[in-house]
């Protein structure tokens, strides 16, 4: 190797290395700079997965709580604790469950407190079944048809069979419900009060 190309060798290891130092002095500026910003970055993504894991653990936790207490309930439903457990755990569970209870009780208090509930569904049938134990018309989401029925058997008590046979009619022949309206409407026509 000739004393040029060693210059020339040395001059391009100096040369990169003056690159590689600038573009360090480049980036410690950069951090120098913002610094701060770079700081609350990485301590904000740190919170972030925290958060997350906790969360997620939590969570966990809650939903197996919930189960616990729901398993309680089914073995002794009238556990207080069990039943305190799954409302601070589970809310529509809850709901769910304390619907069953006192739609297989009758409890028409639980079921008009149930009206309310933040599971549309739960709040739909409870507002049904206390109407049904009341005897009274009431539509539903899950049993407008059913509720049509019970309506049009209400009417044709009270000998208003018009009223009746316009509210079966507005039942769809796609629904379970259909047939029993097909009954009624001849019911109504084999009495002639249609």
């Amino acid at each position: 190797m000739s004393i040029k190309d060693g210059l020339k060798y040395a001059q391009q290891e100096l040369s990169s290395d003056e690159k590689a130092l600038e573009s360090v002095f480049k980036m410690e500026r950069f951090y120098k700079k913002h610094k701060s910003k770079i700081i609350a970055l990485v301590a904000l993504v740190i919170v972030v997965i925290i958060y997350s894991i906790a969360s997620s653990e939590m969570k966990q936790y809650r939903l197996e709580q919930a189960n616990t207490a729901y398993m309680q309930l089914q073995e002794n439903p009238n556990d207080k604790e069990a039943l305190e457990a799954l409302k601070a755990n589970n809310q529509p569970l809850y709901e769910l469950f304390s619907y069953r209870k006192a739609n297989v009780e009758g409890d028409t208090q639980t079921l008009k407190a149930l009206e309310g509930a933040s599971n549309e569904l739960v709040a739909s049938l409870s507002a049904y079944a206390d109407a049904m134990l009341n005897k009274t018309p009431k539509d539903s989401l899950v049993y407008a048809d059913f509720s049509k029925l019970a309506q049009a058997t209400e009417l044709m008590k009270k000998d208003e069979y018009v009223k009746a046979t316009d509210i079966l009619k507005t039942i769809d022949s796609k629904s379970p419900a259909s047939m029993i309206a097909l009954l009624l409407e001849h019911s109504m026509i084999k009495k002639g009060k249609k």
